[in-house]
Parts: structure tokens; sequence; C-alpha cells
């Protein structure tokens, strides 16, 4: 399967994700719904540390006992990123 992220790329949660909704993989015809307390990351910026066992899933650096798919997440600009390695290295 084609991924939308690669491991070690820097992503954000998007921003108003729904407890309850169903989201997908845009490659895949698996989905996984948004637990309110993964809604409460949205917004925050994360690093892809692995695929789930069935590799249908993405595991953060930020909870890495939950997973996300492609529509959970966003891709982030270079300056994004070279903002967010700045804040990770103080």
């Amino acid at each position: 399967m084609k991924r939308k992220f690669k491991i070690g790329e820097v992503v954000r949660i998007k921003e108003n994700l729904i407890p309850g909704k169903e989201y997908r993989m845009v490659n895949d015809k698996y989905a996984s719904m948004i637990w309110p307390k993964s809604a409460e990351e949205s917004g925050k910026f994360a690093i892809v540390i692995g695929y789930s066992i069935m590799e249908n899933l993405y595991e953060l650096d930020i909870e890495p006992d939950r997973l996300y798919v492609d529509e959970m997440l966003e891709k982030v600009t270079e300056d994004e990123v070279k903002k967010f390695d700045a804040k990770s290295i103080d």
C-alpha cells in the first residue's frame, strides 16, 4: 500500500477532528474513528514513528499507543518543520 506519510516525517494532527467520526486512509478502504483523547491533540505537530501491525495506521511520537489514518493528518511546510526542529532541540 502506498502511504501518504513516511516514517520520520513531521506531520500535524488536523484541527477540529470530531470524536466518534470515521476517517479513512487515502489509498485503502481502511477507516478509523478518532477518540476524544486523540482529538485533544488536534493542531499539534508529531513525527511518524511507525505503522501499526496491520500497516494500515500511523503511530506518532506524541501518542504511540494511539493510531491515526491519512484523513486525520496533514503535511507541514519546510518552514514549519524547521520551527518544530528548533523547538525539539531546546
